[in-house]
């Protein structure tokens, strides 16, 4: 399975704005610019509550996962062809805040380049710093030195897909407190008197389905085909079937946690003299099968092919899989789309099988 949830608190702090508090802003920047003939660099912080992660994984319905940060690139400017972006462990609590970046005069209340919430007055060190973190001699957040990690890009789109699955045990398992994470460029790029422009991100205060999120991945399936009859046979192609689905609703409250009910049949049956309908009797599909859901007003993958976290179960009833509804945006419509693997051909299924989630 794959499974998201959203940001609970994020902002960015702008070196050259000392006090600004963005939290509600719907934008996050990464950016290194010069301003009044000195170089600034900007930083993202932001958090995710995995309470609700960690009590699946005590009870078992989460195995084994991998933990994947998403972000989503709104617009960049005038940045390198080749770069990189780090993440650490923020190694202080911080408070989001009010404030935008516009606000005029600025909102001050929460955390800025300066403070960890400015309403109380509680500064980042600037030097001194606990054993195994760091920080700035300005500030703009302290971090612990372990657990790095880094996408690179080389003539790519900025989006943000990035493993921290090291980092997310590491709050898992109590070892560090989870006060979220720390985006921002090498130290040497910060350092350098060079511009390296802006990367602007999609913020959890966007009004659109682009807001960053934690994606958890684990292999939820399980296949047992019992006396069923696989659909595939020696004289039956992947490209003489068909998938349905038994039972689809056209709409999944975000409550939910829905089972899909998958209906694979023969589109050209032999014709047999039978007491009861062929379209009636359960076939499999093979073990290497898959499903995506895709949100069909952006087109954004959601959930996509997974050749280890989506695939299709099997029990005594046919195909299926599972989707926690509440990691979908309501009043949305979703479509399903399968994969098919047989040997080394590959068949895409797209039936306008299609959902909403509502409230």
């Amino acid at each position: 399975m794959i499974y998201r949830i959203e940001s609970s608190k994020d902002a960015t702090l702008y070196e050259n704005d000392l006090n600004r508090n963005t939290g509600l802003d719907e934008i996050l920047e990464i950016r290194k610019y010069l301003y009044e003939d000195e170089y600034y660099s900007s930083r993202i912080l932001t958090k995710f509550d995995l309470s609700d992660i960690s009590s699946s994984i005590a009870d078992g319905t989460i195995t084994s996962p991998t933990f994947y940060l998403n972000m989503y690139v709104t617009d960049t400017s005038e940045i390198p062809l080749e770069y990189s972006i780090y993440g650490y462990m923020i190694s202080e609590s911080w408070e989001m805040g009010v404030g935008k970046s516009s606000y005029s005069p600025a909102i001050t209340d929460g955390v800025s380049w300066q403070y960890k919430d400015t309403d109380d007055g509680n500064e980042w060190l600037t030097s001194s710093w606990a054993s195994g973190t760091t920080g700035s001699s300005n500030g703009g957040g302290q971090w612990y030195t372990e657990s790095v990690v880094s996408q690179s890009y080389s003539y790519q789109l900025a989006d943000i897909q990035m493993n921290v699955t090291n980092i997310i045990n590491n709050w898992l398992t109590s070892e560090f407190d989870n006060n979220g994470l720390i985006l921002k460029r090498s130290a040497e790029d910060e350092d350098s008197t060079e511009a390296l422009g802006s990367i602007k991100f999609f913020s959890k205060e966007s009004h659109t389905i682009y807001k960053p999120t934690l994606e958890i991945r684990w292999d939820d399936s399980s296949y047992i085909t019992s006396s069923l009859t696989p659909v595939i046979t020696g004289n039956i192609l992947l490209d003489d079937i068909n998938i349905g689905m038994r039972r689809m609703r056209p709409k999944y409250h975000l409550d939910e946690k829905a089972r899909f009910r998958v209906n694979p049949r023969e589109l050209y049956p032999t014709k047999t003299f039978a007491t009861s309908s062929a379209s009636m009797t359960i076939k499999y599909l093979p073990v290497t099968s898959y499903y995506s859901v895709i949100d069909t007003n952006s087109g954004l993958e959601i959930i996509p092919f997974d050749t280890d976290h989506t695939k299709m179960s099997c029990d005594s009833r046919g195909n299926y899989f599972d989707l926690w509804m509440d990691q979908f945006e309501p009043e949305r419509y979703y479509k399903i789309l399968f994969k098919v693997v047989d040997e080394s051909y590959e068949r895409i299924f797209e039936n306008r099988f299609m959902f909403e989630v509502v409230d």
